[in-house]
């Protein structure tokens, strides 16, 4: 097997990956959580937008959304998909950084 089939395979068996998945199985099937859900991303991408454009109105986007997502984290199956959601971030993040250090090493 290779290298990345075997990373693949590791992934995708790795028990907050498979947490994560369940609850966004759970989530899905939940339409009121599913449109909460959808709806705070839509606050996030209109607070990045607002900060990146550097508008006047960013401060309020900032607030609109961390109202949402306050509100979101006090349903108990969001707050734990939110956090798993984390977890796995930083593991691809780190993931991603050992292997470009690894080409980087080896064009050297």
């Amino acid at each position: 097997m290779k290298a990345l089939d075997k990373l693949i395979e590791n992934l995708n068996n790795d028990e907050t990956v498979v947490q994560y998945k369940a609850l966004e199985k759970a989530i899905d099937n939940r339409p009121e959580l599913m449109m909460a859900y959808e709806d705070l991303l839509e606050k996030q991408k209109a607070m990045v937008r607002s900060e990146t454009l550097n508008h006047s109105n960013a401060e309020e986007k900032k607030a609109v959304y961390e109202q949402a997502l306050k509100s979101l984290e006090d349903t108990p199956i969001i707050h734990q998909y939110l956090a798993l959601q984390d977890s796995i971030n930083s593991d691809l993040k780190m993931l991603y950084e050992i292997i470009e250090d690894g080409f980087n090493a080896k064009s050297d």
